[in-house]
């Protein structure tokens, strides 16, 4: 598992909790039926998350703008390759699920309950994992900001972005329990002080599993290298991986991740995992299992 290890206490790292997938709820008709008709089949409404939903697409159809956004599939197996989808601040175009809520679901499964669920299916290949069947992440417009934003669900094998693109910056601040996805890795990212200096825990998870720790000092240029090349100081042995995939260094604003050796990107790419929402920006690349999407056009009416 290569070198560069230190002795530390092993800082503890804890993997994001699956969050349940809302089902669709029956719900009681209001007075404007015009607009619960688009709600819900059912045309029955309870609670205040209906009438969240009721306001917000009451306000979408009034709301003048332009913004729109095209995706396209790069790379999958179950959806074709470039496969376009159209979206609007109401949704997606000519979907089945008609809310006009301004979000599009994708997910595993078309119906649930008999309700459609997601606008854009992305099948499980491996019928046995039931687990992972559901709403994995949205699309959702802003009202507020006039624009795009995408967030995962916390369903399914998570929805990640390529660290290589203008507003991910290239080089990351890492975060407190941080996940990336490189090859068929995932390392999970916390940070403790001990004796008065940064320590860096990575924990690896995949066919490969361990820790390793990192000792941090800002007036040094020691770099961390992550890969498959024999001389990283965390090497994993896949061939996904290029030989420096990735490489962390801390400096004065934290510990810091860069895609590739510092001067190459690495082939497959680093992947960040959406633990936060992410306002959709052009050529944004993301992905969820092995279904790679990229942003062809955002249009955002500021």
């Amino acid at each position: 598992m290569g070198n560069g290890a230190i002795n530390c206490c092993e800082a503890s790292s804890s993997m994001i909790e699956e969050m349940s997938m809302l089902s669709p709820r029956n719900m009681k008709s209001p007075q404007r039926a015009n607009i619960i008709n688009e709600v819900s089949q059912t045309k029955n409404i309870i609670g205040n998350e209906g009438q969240e939903i009721v306001n917000r697409i009451s306000k979408l159809k009034s709301l003048q703008t332009s913004s729109k956004l095209q995706i396209k599939v790069v790379n999958s197996g179950p959806i074709p390759k470039d496969m376009r989808y159209y979206i609007t601040h109401q949704g997606l175009e000519n979907s089945k699920r008609n809310f006009k809520d301004g979000k599009v679901y994708f997910g595993s499964k078309r119906k649930e309950r008999g309700f459609v669920v997601n606008d854009i299916v992305i099948p499980v290949q491996n019928k046995d994992i039931e687990d992972h069947r559901g709403r994995h992440f949205c699309i959702y417009f802003s009202i507020e900001r006039d624009c795009f934003f995408i967030k995962d669900l916390g369903k399914g094998f998570g929805a990640y972005v390529r660290l290589d693109s203008p507003l991910v910056r290239y080089k990351q601040i890492l975060k407190e329990n941080m996940i990336i996805n490189i090859g068929s890795s995932f390392l999970a990212f916390s940070q403790v002080v001990y004796e008065k200096k940064p320590i860096l825990n990575i924990k690896i998870m995949g066919e490969e599993r361990g820790n390793m720790c990192f000792e941090g000092n800002e007036n040094e240029d020691k770099f961390i290298s992550i890969g498959r090349g024999i001389t990283c100081d965390l090497r994993l042995d896949d061939n996904l991986l290029s030989k420096t995939h990735s490489t962390v260094f801390y400096n004065s604003n934290g510990w810091n991740l860069v895609d590739g050796d510092m001067q190459k990107k690495s082939t497959n790419g680093t992947w960040l995992y959406l633990s936060e929402d992410l306002e959709i920006y052009s050529s944004m690349i993301f992905k969820a299992n092995q279904t790679v999407f990229q942003v062809v056009s955002v249009t955002n009416n500021f």
